[in-house]
């Protein structure tokens, strides 16, 4: 599996920087307007919000491709090899499910969802859309963990 996820989660992963970029860009322009110009972009705050919920839920989902999310190294590392594989594909298996839960509820809140943001006039639905892209996501990643064979070792030593 990882042969086809892993150029996706590279493209993912420019998405991320991209997205993380553009919300800094914006902060930075409206914040530098407003203090030397006192001007401000009604929208700007508002493009934020989606811009960052983007990034929040796609990081997600990336960092679990790579590996890097959240876990218990000092109790996993000294377990057995076998254990630590066993718990590694548990957690993944987990996450694979929370996943599968955020893309199913995400998509169910984006196709309820009717009305429209108030200053960029965008379907509010922008701001569910990630929750069920990224549910995908964690969940395929996730899924390629489980079914991949043993768990990479972690940890810088």
């Amino acid at each position: 599996m990882s042969r086809w996820t892993q150029p996706l989660a590279r493209a993912l992963g420019v998405l991320v920087a991209a997205l993380l970029g553009l919300l800094v860009a914006i902060a930075s322009i409206e914040t530098t307007a407003w203090t030397f110009f006192s001007v401000s972009w009604a929208a700007a705050p508002e493009i934020e919000g989606i811009l960052m919920i983007w990034f929040g839920l796609l990081g997600a989902a990336w960092g679990i491709h790579q590996r890097i999310h959240l876990g218990v190294e000092v109790v996993t590392q000294r377990l057995p090899v076998r254990a630590r594989n066993i718990l590694g594909r548990l957690a993944a298996a987990l996450v694979a499910i929370f996943g599968g839960l955020l893309a199913f509820y995400g998509a169910k809140l984006a196709t309820t969802v009717s009305n429209t943001l108030p200053a960029t006039g965008l379907e509010a639905s922008v701001q569910y859309v990630p929750a069920a892209v990224s549910g995908i996501l964690m969940a395929l990643f996730a899924l390629e963990e489980v079914l991949g064979g043993p768990a990479r070792e972690t940890g810088s030593g």
